[in-house]
């Protein structure tokens, strides 16, 4: 059992080192009615449902937020 436990606490460590890493340069975006926004016109090739140009534009816009819906999206 210490074999597995001294394994969990290093996966515990790694884990938090990456997630301290990865959280330097997050930010929080919020986007309020009336802001102007540029859509990303990638989805389409993420999801796989069709293949974009190499000189296709990545996003679309701007476009002006008319409603918003709630803070969680």
């Amino acid at each position: 059992m210490p074999a597995y436990r001294t394994a969990r606490e290093l996966l515990d460590i790694s884990h938090q080192t990456q997630s301290r890493h990865y959280n330097v340069h997050r930010r929080s975006l919020e986007f309020n009615v009336g802001d102007l926004v540029w859509v990303t016109s990638l989805s389409g090739i993420a999801m796989g449902k069709w293949r974009g140009g190499k000189l296709q534009p990545r996003r679309e816009g701007p476009y002006k937020i008319i409603t918003k819906l709630s803070s969680a999206t």
